[in-house]
C-alpha cells in the first residue's frame, strides 16, 4: 500500500495537533507540518507531497499567497490544496478557490467531514497517478520493444529479464516502493540508445575493433538524451538508467567514468541485472555461460565493475535470481 504524505501548514501548533489527531489513525497517511511559507516550500522540495492542508492567516506570507506560489511552480502545481480556516465568509472561500484550492473547510469543522474530504482528494490523486502511470507503462513497452527489435544483437526477452532481475535486487536492497516501481518500469529502456548503432556492429560475431566499440559506447548518452528533458519521474528514471548502467564502481566504466556512490543506485542495480543476463544467454558473439560461472564473475567484480553491497545481496539471494532465469528459460 502506497503511503501518502500530507503537509499541514499552520502557524498555530494547536491547530496542527487537532488535525494530526484526527488523521493519524489512517495508516496510509504520513503527516508532516510547516508553520510558515519558507518551511512549506522546503517540505515540498524535500518530500513528494500528495496533499496540503493550508491555513489562511499565516505570517508573514498568508495562505493565499503560499498557494499561488505553489501553483506557479511546475514541481508543485499538481499538489491539491485544501484550505482549512476560521474564515467562513463567502469572499474568503472564493479567494481560496481562486488561489488554487481544491477544497475549503471552515473551522470549527466536523472531524468526519475533514476525514472524508481529505480521503476524497487522496483518492483523486491516486486515480490520476494510476492513469498517468498506465500511459507511461504503455509508452515504455512500445519504445522498449522497438528498441529490442532494432537491436537484433539483443537476445529475446532480454529487457523483460533485466527488469525482473533489477526489480528483485531493488526490493532486496530495501529501496522505497516508489523507486522499486520506477526501476522495474524503466529498466527495459536501458539499451534504447542502441537504436542509433549500425546493426552490422550489433550483430558482429567477431571481436569489435576499437572504432566499433567506441560507437557502441555512445548508446548510454543517446538514451539519456532521449528522456532527460521529460518532467515525468518515470522517464527521468529511464534517462538515469540508460546513462549510467555501463558505469563501473571503480570508475573504469563509461560514458562518464564516475565511480562509487556517484553512480545513481538505479545505474548500479541495472548494471548487475544487465551483465548477469548477458552472461547467461547466448549472443551472436558468444555462447551462454552457466549460472555458476556468471555468479562467480559477478562476485569477482565486486568493488570493480559492481557495487560490493549490491553484489553481496545478489550472492546471498542467488536462488531467487535463478528462479527468474528458469522461468524465462
Amino acid at each position: 500500500m502506497r503511503e501518502f504524505k500530507i503537509l499541514i501548514v499552520d502557524d498555530n501548533l494547536d491547530n496542527i495537533r487537532v488535525i494530526t489527531n484526527i488523521l493519524k489513525t489512517n495508516p496510509k497517511y504520513n503527516l508532516l507540518y510547516a508553520t510558515n511559507a519558507q518551511e512549506t516550500f522546503e517540505r515540498t522540495k524535500e518530500y513528494r507531497i500528495d496533499l496540503i492542508l493550508l491555513d489562511i492567516i499565516i505570517f508573514p506570507i498568508d495562505g493565499y499567497n503560499i498557494a499561488r506560489t505553489l501553483k506557479k511552480d511546475p514541481n508543485t502545481k499538481e499538489i491539491p490544496i485544501i484550505f482549512v480556516s476560521a474564515k467562513s465568509d463567502n469572499e474568503s472561500i472564493l479567494e481560496g478557490f481562486l488561489s488554487g484550492g481544491a477544497d475549503y473547510i471552515s473551522r470549527p469543522f466536523n472531524p468526519f467531514e475533514l476525514e472524508a474530504r481529505v480521503d476524497n482528494q487522496i483518492h483523486i490523486r491516486a486515480a490520476q497517478e494510476e492513469k498517468i502511470m498506465s500511459i507511461e507503462r504503455e509508452t515504455i513497452d512500445i519504445i522498449a520493444t522497438l528498441g529490442e527489435e532494432k537491436s537484433i544483437g539483443t537476445s529475446s526477452k532480454h529487457i523483460q529479464r533485466v527488469a525482473q532481475y533489477a526489480t528483485l535486487l531493488a526490493r532486496l536492497s530495501k529501496l522505497p516502493q516508489k523507486q522499486i516501481n520506477e526501476i522495474g518500469l524503466a529498466a527495459p529502456l536501458h539499451d534504447i540508445g542502441k537504436i542509433v548503432i549500425d546493426q552490422k556492429i550489433l550483430n558482429k560475431q567477431d571481436k569489435l575493433s576499437d572504432e566499433e566499440f567506441n560507437k557502441i559506447k555512445v548508446h548510454p548518452t543517446v538514451g539519456y538524451e532521449i528522456f532527460k528533458d521529460s518532467p515525468r519521474d518515470l522517464f527521468q528514471a529511464a534517462s538515469i538508467i540508460a546513462h549510467e548502467h555501463h558505469e563501473a564502481f571503480d570508475g573504469s566504466g563509461y560514458p562518464k567514468g564516475i565511480k562509487g556512490n556517484a553512480i545513481h543506485i538505479y545505474g548500479r542495480i541495472v548494471a548487475i541485472a544487465d551483465v548477469f543476463d548477458v552472461l547467461t544467454t547466448k549472443r551472436v558473439y558468444k555462447e551462454a555461460w552457466s549460472l555458476e560461472k556468471a555468479k562467480e564473475y559477478i562476485e569477482l567484480e565486486s568493488g570493480g565493475k559492481f557495487d560490493p553491497d549490491l553484489v553481496e545481496i545478489f550472492i546471498n539471494h542467488f536462488d531467487d535470481f535463478e528462479k527468474i532465469y528458469k522461468h524465462y528459460k
